[in-house]
This record gives structure tokens, C-alpha cells and sequence, in this order.
């Protein structure tokens, strides 16, 4: 062979330790050893592993350097009682109890465990912890001699997931994207009712109306049945409220459901029906899911010790990986890197002249190089490797080898950028739609403002003073009583804040803006901060308030219309002679009027069946009349007008010739909504000694009631028992518009 090439150990594969440890014989052992150590030391620093020793017989406690340094002990000799001391206090019952069982020769248990720890600088850290005993023989019975293990700081880690769950929070604020689909199940008939959204959201085409078997078609094969059986416990239990989530599969997709129900039951307690809200829960699952498959591969990699360590032989240029490295590589043994420059060709080509330097500066600056890299797999994949080294010298200072322990950090730089690229979307969603975000540390009082936030009052982070004192003098004096009593009532059971307040501007004006916030909590289930988001509703307000102008004008308007009407209406009756006729007329103008200017209360939303029925009954208010139902039923306009009207009749049909129409007479008036079809049920009683006849010729008012009715899709029915006139008047109502009962 060629005097020149480079000289190879008989196993190019053997572990850098033993390379080492087992140099040619004219190596000084001492020296083999510490560079041993200090392999060993490489691999703890890649890892952030230390290692630690429960000497049970002498009782006494050896830890690493790492071990120190993640518990923040110095150079001070470690005692069990230093241990128990920087154990956190509501994690040291948990942590004597997994030292207990692992030392109990019964069971011998090995599990790794998280807690956290207490420093002497008074830092809150969380650390990952590996234990086993050793167990030996003593007077015939056998005991735990020794309890060591590995210890590790992944408080970075329990950082980065909590930076990204309120990360996702804040986004799920600022794009209101928990779209709730509303749902109705009906016990007796088996069957679901539900808004255009639960169908969109399952997968069905607009107006579908699919049967109950297509809906439990799409459940997951492994979640059938499993929103059935969480209602049933709930039940069971005395619980009104049940939840759950599952999966869905439409359109050859999986998607994660989450369900919330409520039962509406009979006075008995027997259930007559469910309603509820479903929302896809999706992307909240797979994030979960993807951070736990993330955790246990991070455990599985530590338990396995899944960082590899390399040497490199400078003057013979000669490189050694263990086969844990080359495992990171996903690389056969055989085909390890045997030089620099094999190793070089594994390095991305973006990354090989930044690496070249850094190792370059181990020679010219005498760095120990650290830095991280990527590198292509033979399968095309891109991999992120971090790598720690160390510069190894001999006697006279001459760099004659560098080791190194090596880490696959992708999942780790993945998480991140899922963390920056998430936090770019918030970014730029708060700047389209002019958001800022806040939020209030519970613990410390202390009040984050977004630069979009400030933004919003025209004032900027560098000139204004976060101050409590100063965030209350930005609210209109008027509004300041109304934000604080909100804030106060939030705790566990009120999470949410939801509220508009005027706020100033520095030109000198105020803006109106609406806050909505939530509730969070730590690890330990107490509540640690809020966190929202504020935006400006001024032109929102402006519209409101121009359209409630516009509204009073159409208003004022109609009613002289109707009372130009009245008025040519007197003059023409008078002149013809037609009392009843007249009194008739203006009594249904006016019963018209009076719906009229309830709907217009509610800018021509709608307006609920008591307000009608109390508005319509108020010329005849009495002892004669009880109201008896106050179930607020919301009622479309043109459905109250008309409602407005029969209750006119019907009343003055009674002053006539019914209850009224005597002093020992009584009304009594009720309705309710009748499900499953969604109808208004009104009952109309009277009571009188005066027996009722059924004419029979039909008047002009009888006409205008059924004529006004079939005009609803409804129907009205007339007993004339001998106690008094009973009417029932049933009238389809229509849900499923987007219309709502003002709030």
C-alpha cells in the first residue's frame, strides 16, 4: 500500500471510547483515558444528559459536572437532603414515591419521570429523569445497594410547547376560527336536525338532508358509538352537560370532531331531546398528537442513547463513528465515513463552506467547534445534525485528533419553524385586519401590548408607560367601571371576556374598541395569565348608529302615513255614518301601529310573542286578563304583524261579545313552541257566564283571523264549550334562517 493513504483500525467501526482507550502500545494510558472522559463529557453536553449515583449503603450522592449544573449545586459536596430541597414541593411526594418502587426488590421499577426543581437562584427548571437500582445479595435477603441513573433539563422544551399552544390561541382569537355547527337530536324519532354548517362540516352537499344511518356512516370504524356512549354516562350520572371528541371521516379524509351536548328533558326527567355544537378540531389534534409523538421519540431516543460519537485521527486523517452514528446517518456500517473528506460529502451543500470555517477555526483559534448542519439521507430526505466537539492536543499543543458526539435534532427544528411560521401568520392576520394582542400575567401583573395594539391608540412601545394608571386614562371615564367589573369576573368557570369600551386616540378622539379575551392556566391547573385581542369597531358603531337614524326617519314616517289614513278614514266614515266601522278600522291601524313600533325597537329584526301580546292587550289591561306563559319566542316581522292583528280581533271580538264583555268574565292567554317541528302554540281562554254562539254568518273579523293565518302556513281552531270561547292558533316558525333574537 502506498506509504501515503491513510492508516485504518482493523474495524473501522468500533467505538471512538475504545479507540481511545486501546491507541498503539507506545500511547501514554493517561492521557487515553482523559480523552475517554472527555468523549464521555461531549456526549452528556450533546445531550444535556448528566449522571448521577444513590450510594445507599454510605448514603452518599454523586453527581456529574452536567448534573451539578442542571441542579445548579456548584462544587459542593451533594447531600440527599440538598436533592429533597431543590425538589420542587408539589412534585416531591410524586418523586419519593418512583424512587420507592424502584427500589423495592418486588418491583424493581424503571420508568422515566418529569418534575421540576428549585434552584438556588430561585429558577423554576423542568427536568427529565432515568433511575435503576442495583440490587445485591446481604444475609439471605435481597436489597437495593446502589440507585443510579441520568438526569436532563428539558425546560426549553416544555417552553417551546407552551410558546406554541399560546401562539395557537391568540390565532384562533384573531381569526375566529372555531366555527360551531349547532345540532338536535329528537330521542323518540331517532333523528338529527342540525344548521347548514353541520351538514358542510360532515361532508354533505348544500340542503341535504341526510338520514341518521348516512351520519353514523362516516364515523371512524374504531369511534362508532362513541358520542352515544358519552352521552349515556353522562346521563347516568345526573349530568346535564356531556362532551367528547372523535373521528369523521368525509371525503375520504379523517378529521377530528369535538361534540358538546345538553340534554332537555320533561319535567319527569325523562329525556326528550339533545342539542349541541360540533366544531373540527383538527388541527388543534394533529398538533397535540404530532408534540406527543415528538416527546416519546425524544424519550425513546434518550432510553436507546441515540446520539453517536465520531473521532477523527488529524494526522492520519483518519475518521471512526460508532454505530449509533451511524444510525443518526441512517448509514450501514460500511458505508461510514472513513476520512474528512467522506465525512464533508454527507454535509448539504449549503452548509459545507460554513461548517469548513468553523472546523477551520478550531485549528486557527483553538475553538472547540459547535454548530449544526444539515445533511442528505440516501433516501433524499434532509436531516438537521447538531454537532459538539472537542479539540484533542498533545504535550507539545499540536492538534492531533477532534471528538465529537453528534445529535439528530429535525424534529426540533421543525417545531420551530412551525413556532415562527405560526407566529408570522398571527403577525400578518393582526395587520390585515388591524388586531392588536395583549396579554396580562395573573402572577406578576404585568400587561404585554403587540406593536398593533399601540398602533390602534396612535401611540407607540418606546413613548408609553404600560402602566396600570395610564391603561385605565386611555378609557372614556364613562366606560371604566363597566371594563374593570368585566376583568374582575372572570375565574374558572367565566373564562372569557367580551367587551367595547371607548378608548382615546392621540389626535384627542376616542375610538371605540372591542376586547375579547381568555382565561389560561399552568401546569398546575391555576390560573396564570389572559390573553387577547383588541380591534377597532368605530365604523361599526358609526353604521349602527346611521342605520338606527335612518330607521326612527322610516318610522316617523309610516306613522304619519298611517295617520293621514286615519284621518281621511274618520272624515270618510263620519260622513257615511259608519261608527262600528270606523272604530273596527282604527282599531287595526292601531294594532298595527303598535307591532310596528316594536319592530322597529329591534331595528325590523323581529320581536318576541309577549311584548305582542302585552302591547296588544294593554287598552283592555285588567284582573279580567292574565298573561299566564313567558316563553320568549322570536318571531320573524312579518309574522309579528300578523300575530299583532289576530290578537286585535280576537280582543275586540271579546269586548263584543265574549269574556270582556262583562265584569265576572276572564282571559287568559298562554303559548309555547312545539318541537319537532317548530310551531308557535298559542291558546286563547275565555271564561264567561255569557255562552258562546258560532253565528252563522262569518264577519269581517273571523275572515281577517283564518285569512291571516293560512297567509302563515298555519292553522286556528275555535271551541265554543259552554265555560267560554277557546281558540288555538299554531303557526310554523321558520329556523333555519341566520336570523337571530336581538341581544
Amino acid at each position: 500500500m502506498d506509504a501515503m493513504s491513510p492508516k485504518f483500525s482493523s474495524d473501522v467501526n468500533e467505538s471512538p471510547i475504545s479507540a481511545v482507550t486501546q491507541g498503539d502500545s507506545d500511547a501514554q494510558p493517561t492521557a487515553r483515558t482523559l480523552e475517554a472522559a472527555e468523549l464521555l463529557d461531549l456526549v452528556g453536553q450533546a445531550t444535556g444528559l448528566g449522571t448521577w449515583e444513590w450510594d445507599l449503603v454510605t448514603n452518599r450522592m454523586m453527581y456529574s459536572d452536567r448534573a451539578r449544573a442542571i441542579f445548579g449545586f456548584g462544587d459542593r459536596i451533594v447531600t440527599l437532603e440538598m436533592v429533597r430541597n431543590a425538589t420542587h414541593a408539589d412534585d416531591l411526594p410524586r418523586t419519593s414515591a418512583i424512587a420507592a418502587a424502584a427500589l423495592d426488590p418486588a418491583r424493581r421499577e424503571k420508568a422515566p419521570y418529569e418534575y421540576r426543581i428549585v434552584r438556588t437562584d430561585g429558577s423554576v427548571r423542568w427536568v427529565l429523569a432515568h433511575g435503576a437500582a442495583v440490587f445485591e445479595q446481604q444475609g439471605g435477603e435481597v436489597r437495593a445497594t446502589r440507585y443510579v441513573g441520568t438526569i436532563q433539563d428539558i425546560t426549553d422544551g416544555k417552553q417551546t410547547e407552551q410558546a406554541l399552544l399560546h401562539s395557537e390561541a391568540r390565532l384562533r382569537l384573531a381569526l375566529d376560527a372555531g366555527r360551531l355547527a349547532v345540532w338536535e337530536y329528537d330521542v323518540a324519532t331517532d333523528t338529527v336536525k342540525g344548521s347548514p354548517e353541520l351538514y358542510r362540516l360532515l361532508g354533505f352537499a348544500e340542503g341535504a338532508t341526510p338520514s341518521m344511518a348516512e351520519l353514523r356512516a362516516g364515523y371512524h370504524p374504531e369511534d362508532q358509538g362513541l358520542a352515544a356512549k358519552a352521552g349515556r354516562e353522562a346521563f347516568e350520572k345526573g349530568e346535564k352537560f356531556f362532551e367528547t371528541e372523535y373521528r369523521y371521516c368525509i371525503g375520504g379524509q379523517v378529521r377530528w370532531l369535538h361534540l358538546r351536548g345538553e340534554f332537555l328533558t320533561d319535567p319527569s326527567g325523562i329525556p326528550l331531546s339533545v342539542i349541541g355544537v360540533v366544531s373540527d378540531v383538527t388541527k388543534q389534534k394533529e398538533s397535540q398528537l404530532q408534540l406527543a409523538d415528538t416527546l416519546s421519540r425524544l424519550v425513546a431516543s434518550l432510553e436507546a442513547s441515540g446520539t453517536g460519537t465520531w473521532r477523527w485521527d488529524v494526522k492520519n486523517d483518519l475518521v471512526i463513528w460508532d454505530d449509533a452514528l451511524c444510525q443518526v446517518y441512517r448509514l450501514s456500517p460500511d458505508k461510514a465515513p472513513r476520512t474528512s473528506s467522506d465525512f464533508f460529502e454527507l454535509v448539504h451543500p449549503d452548509d459545507k463552506t460554513r461548517v469548513a470555517e468553523i472546523v477551520g477555526r478550531a485549528f486557527s483559534e483553538n475553538l472547540d467547534p459547535d454548530y449544526e448542519f444539515r445533511t442528505i439521507l440516501e433516501d433524499g430526505s434532509v436531516r438537521w445534525i447538531y454537532d459538539r466537539s472537542k479539540v484533542i492536543k498533545d504535550e507539545s499543543g499540536e492538534i492531533v485528533a477532534i471528538i465529537g458526539a453528534c445529535l439528530d435534532i429535525t424534529d426540533r427544528k421543525q417545531s420551530e419553524t412551525r413556532l415562527i411560521e405560526s407566529e408570522e401568520r398571527l403577525r400578518r392576520a393582526h395587520e390585515a385586519a388591524q388586531i392588536g394582542d395583549w396579554e396580562l400575567d395573573l402572577l406578576t401583573g404585568k400587561v404585554a401590548w403587540s406593536e398593533n395594539l399601540y398602533r390602534l391608540v396612535g401611540l407607540s412601545s418606546e413613548g408609553f408607560a404600560l402602566s396600570e394608571a395610564a391603561r385605565l386614562d386611555l378609557i372614556h371615564p364613562d366606560d371604566r367601571q363597566h371594563v374593570e367589573s368585566e376583568f374582575a369576573r372572570i375565574d374558572g368557570h367565566n373564562r372569557r371576556i367580551d367587551v367595547e369600551f371607548r378608548a382615546r386616540h392621540s389626535d384627542g378622539g376616542y375610538r371605540w374598541l372591542a376586547s375579547r379575551g381568555e382565561l389560561q392556566f399552568d401546569d398546575s391547573g391555576r390560573p396564570a395569565r389572559i390573553v387577547g385581542v383588541n380591534f377597532d369597531v368605530t365604523a361599526l358603531r358609526q353604521a349602527h348608529a346611521r342605520q338606527r337614524v335612518l330607521i326612527n326617519e322610516l318610522n316617523h314616517r309610516v306613522k304619519n302615513t298611517l295617520a293621514t289614513v286615519q284621518s281621511l278614514a274618520t272624515m270618510t266614515f263620519k260622513k257615511q255614518g259608519a261608527d262600528e266601522l270606523r272604530e273596527a278600522f282604527m282599531g287595526r291601524l292601531l294594532a298595527l301601529s303598535a307591532t310596528h313600533d316594536l319592530l322597529t325597537a329591534s331595528m325590523w329584526e323581529g320581536a318576541f310573542v309577549p311584548d305582542i301580546v302585552r302591547e296588544e292587550l294593554r287598552p283592555y289591561a285588567g284582573d279580567q286578563i292574565a298573561v299566564v306563559s313567558d316563553s320568549k319566542i322570536f318571531l320573524e316581522p312579518n309574522v309579528a304583524l300578523n300575530i299583532g292583528l289576530v290578537i286585535h280581533e280576537l280582543a275586540t271580538n271579546a269586548v263584543k261579545h265574549g269574556a270582556l264583555s262583562s265584569p265576572q268574565g276572564r282571559l287568559e292567554v298562554s303559548w309555547d313552541e312545539l318541537e319537532p317541528k317548530a310551531s308557535l302554540h298559542l291558546t286563547w281562554q275565555e271564561t264567561s257566564e255569557i255562552q258562546p254562539r258560532r253565528s252563522s254568518r262569518q264577519g269581517f273579523g273571523s275572515r281577517l283571523i283564518e285569512g291571516t293565518v293560512r297567509s302563515l302556513n298555519g292553522s286556528v281552531d275555535y271551541d265554543y264549550s259552554p265555560r267560554g270561547l277557546k281558540v288555538v292558533l299554531t303557526i310554523p316558525l321558520d329556523r333555519n334562517g341566520d336570523r337571530e333574537a336581538p341581544r
